[in-house]
């Protein structure tokens, strides 16, 4: 069928924007759609439109806001400073913002306060926690902070999840909200510490919810080896495998490594097999990996 037959109309919704910023998020339901992004003064906007109605010709109505915290003031723990690591979803009709502090280096939350429409912001990740640091590879170095492409999820039982870059240890985490209300941070990935003195792996992480299983499932690059990973978290034990090892030919057929596996998104198809759409750093290409066989996942 021909694409072009579809009309589409497009509109501005901010003429300010922070210069150099490299990312808009957006998540919808049935009900609403909401966008982020970065304004001129560094805080987060955040773009609202209600589905008011099922008549496509007709106008939808967006109404926009920037994101201050609840009695903000000069105090850390009431301001934040956003950076262009951030995800947006919506729980019910309420949006959800996890984001890596520019000035804390921290993998923080916004959304709004339970007792009032105010924002407020509180920690996922401040990457000192003891256990976590003793398995973080000394020889990795730099500050970088915790929560590097962060990418946010609703479960089926209602809490969130988020997998997110460890820009100092190198690795791979997860943070799974409990019924409480609190964190359970877990380092998925750390690469293969030797022979490599400095491996990092899981970057530009992508988390889905297998529909019939209820693992939790990650595509994520692997940027020493420039490969593309896929992971499966089953009865607490994350299973991983390559997808996509860089490998290509080069002019004289002959196969070198290359870089492949960033920007990675990652969805399940009609028939449970995962799906990951993600960028060749080497061709230049966008390409898309699925799974042939229908194995438990």
């Amino acid at each position: 069928r021909n694409a072009t037959s579809r009309t589409w109309r497009w509109q501005v919704l901010s003429s300010s924007v922070k210069a150099g910023s490299t990312r808009v998020a957006m998540a919808s339901s049935r009900t609403l759609t909401v966008l982020v992004w970065i304004d001129e003064e560094g805080n987060y906007n955040l773009a609202t439109q209600r589905h008011q109605t099922s008549d496509p010709t007709l106008e939808q109505v967006w109404s926009t806001e920037t994101i201050r915290l609840e009695r903000e003031s000069e105090l850390l723990s009431n301001r934040y400073s956003a950076s262009n690591d951030f995800d947006i979803v919506l729980r019910g009709d309420e949006p959800i913002l996890a984001f890596r502090d520019r000035d804390t280096l921290s993998l923080d939350l916004l959304r709004r306060s339970t007792s009032s429409a105010e924002w407020v912001r509180t920690s996922i990740d401040d990457g000192l926690d003891e256990g976590l640091l003793k398995q973080c590879s000394a020889r990795v170095t730099g500050k970088r902070g915790v929560g590097q492409e962060p990418d946010l999820i609703v479960t089926r039982s209602n809490q969130l999840a988020v997998a997110y870059h460890d820009g100092d240890c190198g690795d791979l985490r997860l943070a799974r909200q409990d019924v409480q209300g609190g964190w359970r941070i877990r380092v998925l990935d750390q690469g293969d510490r030797e022979p490599v003195e400095q491996h990092r792996t899981g970057r530009w992480p992508s988390i889905a919810q297998h529909p019939s299983t209820g693992n939790l499932a990650i595509s994520y690059m692997d940027q020493t080896y420039g490969r593309l990973m896929f992971g499966v978290l089953d009865n607490e034990l994350f299973l991983r495998q390559v997808i996509d090892d860089g490998e290509r030919l080069n002019s004289s057929g002959q196969r070198v490594q290359g870089s492949t596996g960033a920007f990675s998104s990652l969805s399940f198809i009609d028939d449970d097999r995962p799906i990951i759409s993600y960028y060749d750093g080497t061709t230049l290409d966008a390409r898309l990996a699925t799974s042939s066989l229908l194995d438990d996942v």
